[in-house]
């Protein structure tokens, strides 16, 4: 609003201090914003709601490239960890895989029953992060007053495949350790 001097005087009321506030979400409110800021004094409190609304979105979005980036170093850590405890085990399980072998069980059905092993030990950790990433989304989303649902969906099927290539490269290892096995002592 635009007032004369005079009508700004007569609102202005001594000793307190004036609040300014300019209301608009374009470019052009911001630059404005920017500007009028420049001119008044710092007892002003002068503020901007599409400066407010450009720094909230700013912080939404830092906190979701933190979230996701460590996000990413926790899933990278756990698939790791899960691929060596698994292919530790493989050599413990060789014995086992080779009186298999001996007993006639053919390649493809070992391959099924390594696969659904290793299968359970990754699916857990996976649906476990995904039920508490799915319980976090709506605490965020209720505290933060937004709608976070498409970034967090994307980044759980992000994972997701993520987490399915580590569970593919560790069944195609723990078979060669096993078919290794069955050729050396079969």
């Amino acid at each position: 609003m635009v007032v004369s001097n005079d009508q700004f005087k007569a609102l202005q009321k001594e000793g307190e201090a004036l609040k300014y506030r300019v209301i608009g979400i374009d470019q052009a409110s911001i630059d404005l914003s920017k500007k009028i800021a420049k001119y008044l004094p710092e007892e002003a409190q002068f503020s901007s709601a599409p400066q407010d609304f450009q720094t909230g979105i700013e912080s939404v979005g830092s906190l979701l490239f933190i979230g996701s980036f460590l996000g990413l170093v926790f899933l990278a850590a756990t698939g790791s960890i899960i691929y060596f405890k698994v292919l530790t085990e493989a050599g413990e399980d060789k014995s086992q895989y080779n009186m298999l072998h001996k007993m006639g069980v053919s390649p493809k059905e070992m391959r099924k029953s390594i696969a659904s092993q290793v299968f359970v030990i990754f699916f857990v950790p996976l649906a476990v992060g995904l039920l508490h990433s799915a319980i976090a989304l709506k605490a965020f989303s209720s505290l933060l007053m937004m709608d976070l649902v498409k970034p967090v969906v994307i980044w759980m099927i992000a994972y997701t495949v993520i987490y399915g290539l580590y569970y593919i490269l560790t069944v195609a290892s723990y078979n060669r350790i096993i078919t290794q096995n069955n050729r050396t002592e079969g």
